[in-house]
């Protein structure tokens, strides 16, 4: 930032390098043909050094701070998502007429309306966006409640239901690396009931 300062002042034709001072007494401060410029963030070096209070500390533990999920317009809409809540399933069939016959609702989603693929992932396009055929562990998302508000997600998303047939599922290691163990795979190591692919 000094240097950036200095370089437009020799870039002055008004200043000339002998014109230019540096004065470290009290602050920084540039001097050019008997003016004294004050440069923006160098003019209180005291603090250098020293621990400093964060200007915001005060709101965060007061709990008043603002952040970017505290502001909403009124012409916001809302979504939730509802989770599988079960470890492994067959998904037979999802009910969300009646969340969307709630007023408030804009819209309810199942893997129906996913235009394109449903499929993400880091390395490997494998995991559903909204749960299809089965659920794999209990967070899958099995459908996505769009409303006016809060309270009206959260309504709909209690009378969307899942119809499942449950699965066997594996909880530890030690019995997920057993011959016999039910493997997920999809194309990568075996394939249900532990049969490889």
């Amino acid at each position: 930032m000094k240097s950036r300062f200095l370089a437009s002042l020799r870039n002055d034709k008004k200043g000339s390098r002998k014109n230019i001072q540096l004065r470290h007494d009290n602050g920084c401060l540039f001097k050019r043909n008997e003016f004294q410029t004050e440069v923006k963030g160098l003019s209180n070096m005291s603090n250098i050094g020293r621990s400093m209070p964060r200007i915001d500390a005060r709101a965060k533990v007061a709990g008043t701070e603002k952040y970017s999920v505290d502001y909403y317009s009124p012409n916001f809409l809302w979504a939730g998502v509802k989770r599988a809540g079960i470890p492994h399933a067959v998904i037979k069939g999802i009910e969300v007429q009646s969340a969307r016959k709630i007023p408030g609702v804009i819209d309810v989603l199942t893997y129906k309306d996913v235009r394109g693929s449903n499929r993400q992932g880091v390395v490997r396009k494998d995991q559903p966006v909204l749960a299809d055929d089965r659920v794999r562990h209990c967070g899958d998302a099995v459908a996505l409640v769009i409303a006016e508000d809060k309270e009206t997600v959260n309504r709909a998303l209690e009378q969307v239901v899942m119809d499942y047939d449950p699965l066997p599922a594996v909880f530890d290691p030690e019995d997920a690396l057993k011959p016999d163990a039910f493997l997920f795979a999809g194309g990568i190591s075996g394939a249900e009931g532990g049969k490889p692919n």
